[in-house]
This record gives C-alpha cells, structure tokens and sequence, in this order.
C-alpha cells in the first residue's frame, strides 16, 4: 500500500491520501496568461505529497528567438519549469514550426525546460489549409523529438479532432510500418505524450463523435497492454506512451457559439467550473497524467489578457484537489477516483 499523507489546504485539513504512483502535471498556456500574480497562484497548486506538478507552456512566433529567450529567461529566473511550444497551428499556415537548431540549444541549456510541446499541427495542415500532412513535417517532428531524446526531455503532442484528420491522420501515418511517421514513432517512443482536446460543440453529434473518436485514439495509445498487442492502427508501433487531456475554454465557447458566431461575455463569464472536472476526473481515472489548460484559466480577477473566466480556474482547482484526495479516506473524492 502506499505511503498515506496528511494533505492541508489553506490551513485546513483535507484528508489523508496516498502519494501517486505517477507524477502528474497540470500545464497552463501561457499565451493569454502571463501576469506574475496568475503565474504564481497557479504555481502554489503544486503538491509534493500527491507529486502533481506544475508547468507552463510558452507560445513564442518562430522568427523571433528574442522573445523566446526572453521567456524562457522569465520562467528561469522565476524557478517555474515549462515546456516551448515547438510547432502549433496558432502560428498561422507556413509557419508552424520552429527552426529546429534554436530548439535544440533551448534543450541543451534551459535547466527548467521540460521539453517540446506540439500544438494541433495535423488540424492545421489537413483540416484547415487542406494540405497533406506530409514527409516533410515528419522530418521536423523527428528532429524535435531527436534532441528530446538527447536531452533526456519530453514532446507532448495534442491534436484537436478524430475525424478525418486529426488523431485518425496520425494513426493511419504511424502504423505504416514504411513510413517516416512509423519510424519516428518507433524510434523514439521514449519520449512522446499524447492529448487529445475537447475543443468542440457539445450541442453538435457529429463533434461529440469527432471529441469521442480523439479521446479513444489518445487513450489506446496509452494501453498499457499495447507492447504485447499485435501492431496496428490503434497500436502503431506496440508502445504505451504517457497521455493526458487538453482542457479548454474553447469547448464551452464552441458550445454557446450563436448563429453569427459571437459569444455573449455575461455566457462565458458562466462557465462553470464543473466543466473542467467533467472531462478530467474520468481521464484521471484511466491513467491519463498530463493536463493541459487552454487558455483563459486565471486566478486573479484581472490578468493580462484582460478577460478572466472565474468558474475555469475554480474547475481547475476541483480538480487538483479530487487528484490529491484520490483514496478512500478522503470523503470529497469521486469513486471513479478512490483507490480499490
């Protein structure tokens, strides 16, 4: 059994729980949340008894390595670990990636760095430019996840959807056992961590079954059966890799979306904080560790992004606290999350 912890929250005791088997991260994007009192208070989530950990994601635009290095210098000074965001969708179609030599120097000499993170790449090359997702960007996926693996580091990887493209573009790339896809995968399957995201209508079936078909792509990628598992589209190349959920503010403004697009602020300042515990209590459950929170996740009542959507940051903190009061001696904690 494991060791039991004595777990005190704002100077209150909780409950007494077990230490986690496995490390777990909560990882905040940084691009709309940058304010030292945000950076801080998210940071204060961290506990060392339930060894959940907390990381920051940096979305600098490739071309200007200033601003990188002026971020990363931020996070070290601060003593804040954090991941780059290597290669996303958000920086608009022929520039998703950075170069990969600047990438590699961050990873030999950030002392803070816990590695690369991948931004809805595929979503961006198939879904929105209609474009292959092709050798080429394997070649820059292998050369990230090369210096990852030199550098004893992580690549996490979060696509959008399971349609089309997507999970279901990299599955069909990754099980060819002749592609640069599957060799990549193979070679370095040490350093890799999938999420999938729930950036979608709920109101919608169709979105509901392309959230779906993301989250059982990511989650048997996960299956730690796979090595003794047969290869195939689900089980590229018979690993299990560390997986997890990026969790977004997007799905409940996707789901409240009006016919002209537009979201009324007074709806978004709704967002409950259930939402957040809703799609990460189960994950957690299954063995996802990694959580990531996109984008307006704030602790403060103003940050720098000006917005500030209470109820996510509340979730997020229900969520930290089922996690760490995950056995059966805490009361509060959901069955799906106390111990057998």
């Amino acid at each position: 059994m494991p060791r039991a912890v004595t777990v005190l929250m704002r100077g209150a005791l909780i409950c007494a729980c077990p230490a986690l088997a496995q490390a777990t991260e909560f990882i905040f994007d940084t691009v709309f949340v940058s304010d030292d009192a945000s950076l801080r208070e998210a940071s204060s989530l961290e506990d060392a008894a339930a060894d959940l950990r907390v990381r920051f994601r940096l979305v600098e635009h490739p071309g200007y390595p200033a601003r990188l290095s002026a971020a990363v210098s931020r996070m070290e000074q601060a003593g804040y670990h954090y991941y780059i965001t290597a290669a996303a969708v958000d920086f608009g179609i022929g520039n998703f990636y950075w170069d990969a030599a600047t990438i590699c120097d961050h990873l030999k000499s950030d002392r803070n760095l816990e590695g690369l993170y991948i931004h809805e790449i595929i979503s961006g090359e198939v879904g929105a430019s209609k474009r292959p997702f092709s050798e080429w960007d394997w070649s820059q996926i292998r050369a990230f996840a090369a210096c990852a693996q030199t550098s004893h580091k992580r690549l996490l990887w979060s696509e959008w959807a399971g349609g089309s493209w997507g999970w279901n573009t990299f599955l069909r790339q990754a099980s060819t056992p002749s592609s640069l896809a599957h060799r990549t995968l193979s070679d370095y399957r040490d350093v890799f961590v999938f999420l999938w995201a729930n950036n979608r209508d709920a109101r919608k079936a169709s979105d509901q079954r392309d959230m779906q078909n993301a989250r059982a792509a990511v989650e048997a990628l996960g299956n730690p059966s796979n090595p003794k598992l047969p290869q195939g589209l689900m089980n590229p190349v018979q690993a299990t890799f560390p997986y997890g959920i990026s969790i977004q503010d997007w799905y409940w403004y996707e789901s409240n979306r009006k016919a002209d697009g537009s979201v009324d602020p007074g709806v978004m300042a709704q967002l409950p904080a259930s939402m957040v515990p809703q799609f990460g209590t189960p994950e957690f459950a299954k063995g996802a560790r990694y959580f990531q929170f996109e984008a307006y996740w704030s602790g403060q009542d103003t940050n720098s992004a000006g917005v500030y959507y209470p109820g996510f940051f509340d979730g997020i903190k229900v969520l930290r606290t089922q996690i760490v009061c995950q056995s059966r001696r805490c009361p509060d904690a959901p069955d799906a999350l106390r111990a057998n």
